[in-house]
Order: C-alpha cells, then structure tokens, then sequence
C-alpha cells in the first residue's frame, strides 16, 4: 500500500479541513489504521470517501486525529522503540474495535413498518385521517421508536393548530391528514428513521403540503437531530448541502432551489426534515407557492466523508423495513372524534379520544 503507514512519521498537509483543527504543518507518528466503514472510527479529517485513515499522534501536545491518507507526507520512520507497546496497544484495540463493529452489522434485524391512525388534531372544525409509521415489536426500543414517532406527529399538529387559532373560528369544515412513503422510511434493531408527508386544508382556504420527520437511536430510544449525525457540524452541513444540491441539479425539484435559493441556505433549520432511508439521507421541503413539497435523497456515499461515530454507526444499520401484510398501508383511517351534542350549531370537534 502507498503512502504513510503505520509508524511512520508524519507532516499534516496545510488544508483548510486541517488548518480548522489547528494540525495544518505539524509532525506526528501513524500509531494506526483503519477502514472506517467496517470499524466506525472518525471523524476523518478530509476524508474523500477513500475509505482508509490513519491515526496520528501528536507528541507535543498529546493530541491525536483521524486523517484521509492525502492529507499525510511522510517524515521520516519512529525512531524510539518506546512507543512500540503503545502501537501495538492500539492496533490490538482497533482490531477489537473493528471485530466488534463486523458483529453488530451481522447482527442488524429489519422492523415491521405497520401504520398507526394519525391522532386527532386538537382544533375545532376538523376532520383527522391517516396513518404514521410505526414499528412492530414487544421490545422496549420498538415501544420507544413509536412514542418518539408519535409524539413528533402531535408536535407538529400543535405548531399547526396554534398558526390555525390565529386565523380564527372557521365557518366550513378543514382536513388534516398523515401518509407512509415506504420508500422514506427505514426501520431496524439500529435505527429507525422516518419523513412523513403531512396535509392540511384549512376552512375556506388554501391546502398546504409538508413534512413530519423523526429519527431514532435504538440504542438509547432517543431522537437523533442533524446536529449529532455530522462530525464538526458547522464545517460539514454546507459541504453536504453542496453535495445534496449537486445531485439535484438537473431533476424536476431544482426548479424550486433555482426559484427561491434562499429557502435552501446550509441552515439547520432549512434542513430539519430528514430521514435516514434505505437510499441515503433524505430532505424534506414544504410546499412553496405554486408549487408541491418534495423530497430529495443524498447517496450514502456522499454523505458517510461528513458524519459523526453516532452517524456512521446508525448509517451502517439502515435497513429497509418489511411491511406488514395484514394492513393496507394507503388505505385511510379516521380519527376517533369526540363532537358537541346533537343540535349544537357546527357540531364542532370538542377534543380527541
């Protein structure tokens, strides 16, 4: 194999994905190798996708990183035999490491994607209907997943509701309403990661498309944000924004980035719908004037160069989910609606049951 390798004394290139970590020029010692994708390891600093990083230690300061191969000119070989059991300490932890990373890939189980009824939308004078994606399982983490998916559903009800109050009482009935695009959710014993289209016509008004999105780790059943899936999330959410619109440019979404590019800035808040899918990361965009919502997907191997350890082990657990033979997914399901007595002018929804 060419280039630095393990042992080898080494001068860190002057790059900006250096420079940014104080590491641009300065010497250190290869104390080990890595394939990222099988053990987790990073963030690699300028990494390019090649799938191979090197550790380096820093003697002056006692600092160390993963660096992409590039970024490394050799220096000259270790001279002192002392750093010998430390070396090889680490590359007997990095083997470990990567046994152990081969172990909970064996070990991914795809979830049951089956369709919960949307709850019922907490405002008077409309009619709820249709599904959210939830998971089959008696374990505590599936339990877990569908009360995170749940309660990002009636988050976004009540941000909606609230905006609906303002406008005042309606005179006409409204419609809310949830779907499953199977093709935007990926559910296994890692992660389950879900956009969900949502729908709402208000009372003599305008329809209005968007998006419900949650992702979540198994392991600690907690919701995971775009923040936590990026290493140096500041650095890396424009680099993967570029990327993102690069593999949109030419498709039939493009024309609403062309139209309005400010609704597009690498901002978190611009890119809070997402959802990890069996494709690779997905971004949802609500509907613009004259226009739909839509959904645009990242591949997997533009994304993996930008993540954190936290992403890269969720990644690596995507599965796409079964689906459940006894439910029609498309098919629509009312809410369970509490009314005013017979004879109440309106006959308003009251409250959900």
């Amino acid at each position: 194999m060419t280039g630095p390798s393990f042992a080898d004394r080494v001068r860190i290139a002057k790059a900006p994905e250096a420079a940014a970590h104080g590491f641009a020029g300065r010497v250190g010692e290869v104390w080990a190798e890595s394939v990222p994708s099988a053990s987790g390891v990073g963030p690699v600093l300028g990494d390019r996708g090649e799938d191979r990083a090197l550790f380096v230690f820093f003697e002056d300061t006692e600092e160390a990183a993963w660096f992409a191969p590039h970024l490394l000119t050799p220096a000259g070989r270790v001279r002192s035999r002392l750093l010998l059991p430390v070396v090889l300490m680490a590359a007997v932890a990095l083997a470990a490491t990567s046994a152990v990373a081969a172990v909970e890939r064996s070990s991914v189980r795809r979830l049951t994607l089956v369709g919960a009824a949307t709850p019922c939308l907490p405002i008077r004078g409309y009619v709820t209907s249709g599904v959210f994606p939830s998971v089959r399982g008696g374990s505590r983490q599936a339990t877990r997943a569908n009360i995170v998916l749940r309660r990002a559903v009636v988050s976004e009800q009540r941000r909606y509701a609230r905006a609906a109050r303002r406008a005042g009482l309606p005179s006409a009935a409204g419609a809310y309403e949830t779907a499953i695009d199977p093709s935007l959710v990926s559910a296994s014993s890692v992660v389950v990661s879900a956009l969900i289209p949502s729908f709402a016509v208000r009372p003599g008004g305008s329809a209005r498309q968007t998006w419900i999105s949650a992702t979540v780790d198994l392991r600690s059943g907690k919701e995971v944000s775009l923040r936590e899936l990026l290493a140096s999330p500041s650095l890396a959410l424009p680099l993967l924004v570029r990327d993102w619109q690069a593999q949109l440019r030419g498709s039939a979404s493009w024309r609403y980035v062309a139209r309005d590019p400010a609704r597009y800035t690498p901002t978190f808040s611009h890119y809070r719908q997402f959802a990890l899918t069996p494709a690779g990361l997905a971004f949802g965009f609500a509907q613009e004037s004259a226009g739909v919502r839509f959904a645009a997907v990242i591949p997997y191997r533009l994304v993996r160069p930008y993540l954190s350890p936290l992403g890269r082990r969720l990644v690596a657990g995507v599965r796409r989910p079964r689906l459940a033979r006894d439910q029609t997914q498309a098919g629509v399901r009312w809410a369970t609606l509490e009314r005013t007595p017979p004879g109440t002018a309106g006959a308003w929804l009251v409250r959900c049951t």
